[in-house]
């Protein structure tokens, strides 16, 4: 009985600090991403891509079709958008305007394999402290996909490791 009672003693308060830690990276992710988002919005195309990892992987196939990410290309592609009449209808416009911020997903690791399963796609592979965050397009918007990415703290900072 004695040794269940410790046993008790340690695992809730660990418990209740790992749900802490996630709701506090949780907060910190929903930040970054809605900053990140609003780079774009404002035309900062260097601001917006430089929270994607060096070994972001394009689950949606990327250019080559092989989730490989070329980001000059991607920069350029980003700066015939900024100069399209399609971003007047989002330039300087806030994330909620763009975005649906209300129907926001933001999934730990368990939660993500929980809700959508593993995710095995091209070189990329889900691990344990990776967060999905994904928001869906408001209607009309030209970010018509509306916008996900996966997170992995990576050499001392949160990046996004992949997307779509």
């Amino acid at each position: 009985m004695k040794k269940l009672s410790i046993y008790i003693l340690i695992l809730i308060p660990v418990s209740v600090f790992s749900q802490k830690n996630d709701d506090t990276t949780k907060s910190l992710l929903d930040s970054l991403s809605k900053n990140q988002i609003q780079y774009l919005c404002n035309g900062k195309i260097t601001k917006y891509l430089d929270l994607y990892s060096n070994n972001y992987t394009d689950l949606g196939g990327g250019l080559k079709g092989d989730g490989t990410a070329d980001f000059n290309s991607w920069k350029e592609k980003l700066e015939k958008f900024i100069s399209s009449e399609e971003f007047n209808e989002i330039e300087g416009k806030s994330i909620d305007e763009v975005l649906d911020v209300e129907k926001q997903e933001i999934l730990n690791y368990y939660e993500t394999v929980k809700k959508k399963g593993e995710i095995k796609r091209f070189s990329f592979l889900l691990k344990e402290g990776d967060y999905l965050l994904s928001y869906p397009s408001k209607e009309g918007s030209p970010l018509s996909d509306g916008w996900f990415g996966i997170f992995r703290f990576e050499n001392g900072d949160w990046k996004i490791i992949a997307g779509d």
